[in-house]
């Protein structure tokens, strides 16, 4: 049985500890919204959460503006046509088809992620019918993803249980952060 599933590429910050749009900054030859969304190959559908155009996908602006990565998250479960959501960071160039095939094999509950130190809310899948939870908690001025985690049933998965290294999720938040992804 095949997962099929919608995936939605974050890329409507204002990067402005990077200085410019890191969406679009090359690495490897490639910008670093090319590398996620070669990770998410076989989704069904994939789009970008943003203002702007980006590789030729379909792109939707924020629902409600200024909510940050909450409110790109509301605005993909809007968009997506099916009941599983892959969401990606436009700024995690180390995911692979690998990472979500093995990720999708994990899922279970209303959203399944990577815990690590932490949880990595920008690399995993949600359920559709987490979008009121998250209209609520918007709702509320809190736009924390940590918070809304905190509300869901959560499956959290290792990177080991993935086969992938701590590499797959070094993301790009200023230039000095290019250096650690080589």
């Amino acid at each position: 049985m095949s997962f099929t599933y919608s995936a939605a590429i974050l890329a409507g910050g204002r990067s402005s500890r990077f200085g410019s749009d890191k969406a679009r900054h090359l690495y490897d030859g490639k910008p670093l919204i090319q590398h996620v969304a070669d990770s998410l190959v076989s989704a069904a559908e994939r789009y970008v959460i943003s203002d702007e155009s980006y590789l030729d996908l379909p792109h939707y602006p924020d629902l409600d503006p200024q909510q940050g990565p909450l409110g790109g998250l509301e605005t993909a479960l809007h968009h997506a046509q099916h009941e599983w959501l892959a969401v990606a960071a436009c700024d995690l160039p180390h995911l692979s088809p690998d990472y979500w095939s093995g990720l999708a094999k994990q899922v279970s509950g209303q959203a399944t992620l990577v815990v690590t130190a932490r949880p990595q809310p920008l690399a995993a899948f949600y359920h559709a019918s987490i979008l009121n939870t998250v209209r609520s908690q918007l709702a509320r001025g809190e736009r924390s993803l940590h918070a809304l985690l905190s509300q869901l049933d959560i499956n959290a998965v290792s990177l080991e249980d993935l086969g992938v290294s701590e590499a797959t999720l070094l993301n790009v938040n200023d230039s000095s952060d290019l250096d650690k992804l080589a």
